[in-house]
């Protein structure tokens, strides 16, 4: 007795259907069928999506290519509720969250990174989430004091610039403050756009006359 389809890979299998449904293709026609069949909209079981990547549908061709229908089947993860992050790192993101229940996955890395606690680029932000999932810690909370734990480096490399006397020509970033006005980040720095544009407009008015003289 052959196993009941599973839905997902009935869905996968139908979105397929006008590509594996040929007995040969032609050279260039497959390419083209895919681009086609990623132009289309589809109810995605599970999903609010409705458009499939032309990679995503690629896949699964190859994957029904070498291991027919059973390929189509979604993969169960096989570590699923499982970290492997190490115990002294676990305990340091959790510290780190609890401490700012508002900070943010790339906020946390960077002060692991900065510390020296991991080395760079070796802590990947899904790791991370899945961790603080699973300690009911993965709900963020904006606030003020948050924006502006991460704006902080920028803040001291203005304070930087402006305590070594930089020439705002050599450094734009020192010429200016960044300033925290309504949940928003501004700038002090003068706009010199309406200058020069004023005064290109009066060159402009100014030409008529000119060559009215030069005549």
């Amino acid at each position: 007795m052959n196993k009941p389809l599973h839905p997902i890979a009935l869905f996968r299998l139908s979105v397929l259907g006008p590509l594996i449904s040929r007995e040969a293709l032609l050279y260039g026609e497959r390419k083209k069928l895919l681009k086609y069949l990623s132009q289309q909209t589809y109810h995605i079981p599970n999903s609010q999506r409705v458009h499939i990547s032309h990679k995503t549908i690629e896949g699964w061709y190859y994957l029904w290519l070498h291991h027919g229908v059973d390929g189509l089947e979604p993969k169960t993860r096989t570590n699923k509720g499982k970290t492997h992050l190490k115990v002294s790192i676990q305990e340091k993101i959790l510290q780190l969250k609890r401490e700012n229940l508002s900070r943010s996955i790339p906020t946390i890395i960077q002060l692991l990174e900065t510390r020296g606690d991991v080395s760079r680029n070796s802590l990947s932000k899904s790791s991370v989430h899945r961790f603080l999932l699973q300690h009911n810690l993965s709900r963020r909370t904006i606030s003020p004091a948050n924006i502006i734990e991460r704006r902080l480096p920028r803040l001291r490399a203005w304070l930087a610039g402006s305590a070594g006397g930089a020439s705002p020509r050599r450094s734009r970033s020192c010429c200016s403050m960044p300033v925290f006005v309504s949940k928003t980040w501004a700038s002090t720095r003068p706009s010199s756009s309406r200058p020069r544009q004023a005064s290109r407009l009066s060159r402009l008015a100014s030409a008529p006359r000119l060559l009215a003289r030069a005549s």
